[in-house]
C-alpha cells in the first residue's frame, strides 16, 4: 500500500485573503497596544488614589515594576508595527529573504507584548493582595 500524498494548494493567495490577514495582523497589533497602554492607565489610576488617599496602605513604591512591564508591553507592541512596516516593505521591493526576518521579529515582539502584559498583571496582583510572610501552622 502506498502512502498517501498531499496535494497543496500552489495558487497565491487571493486580495481577499491577503487583505484579511492584513487586518487580523492590525487588530493583534492595536490589541497589543490597547491591554498594555491601558494597564499603564490602570496603574498611574491606582498609584494616584493610593498616594493620595488617607486610608491606603498600598505602597506607592511598588507599583514601579508593573508599570514598567506594562510600558515595555507597549513599547514591543509599537516596535512590532515597525518591524511590520519593514516586513511589508521589504515585500514591496522584491526582498523577500529580509521580508521574512521581519515578518518573525514582529510576531516574536507581538507575542512578548503579551507576555510582558501576563507578568505585569500577575506583580500588579502581588503588589494588591501580598502574601502573608508568616502563615500560621495548619493543624489537621
Amino acid at each position: 500500500m502506498e502512502p498517501r500524498q498531499e496535494t497543496f494548494d500552489t495558487e497565491p493567495p487571493s486580495d481577499a485573503r491577503l487583505t484579511h490577514l492584513v487586518q487580523l495582523g492590525l487588530a493583534v497589533l492595536k490589541n497589543t497596544m490597547l491591554i498594555n497602554g491601558g494597564a499603564c492607565v490602570a496603574v498611574f489610576t491606582l498609584i494616584g488614589h493610593a498616594a493620595t488617599s488617607l486610608t491606603s496602605k498600598l505602597p506607592v513604591a511598588s507599583f514601579g515594576v508593573p508599570l514598567g512591564l506594562f510600558a515595555s508591553g507597549l513599547l514591543a507592541a509599537t516596535l512590532a508595527s515597525g518591524a511590520g512596516y519593514f516586513s511589508e516593505g521589504y515585500l514591496v521591493f522584491g526582498r523577500h529573504s529580509l521580508s521574512k526576518v521581519w515578518a518573525w521579529i514582529a510576531v516574536g515582539l507581538a507575542v512578548l507584548s503579551l507576555i510582558l502584559f501576563f507578568v505585569g498583571s500577575c506583580v500588579t496582583y502581588s503588589v494588591i493582595v501580598p502574601t502573608p510572610k508568616n502563615l500560621p501552622a495548619m493543624d489537621y
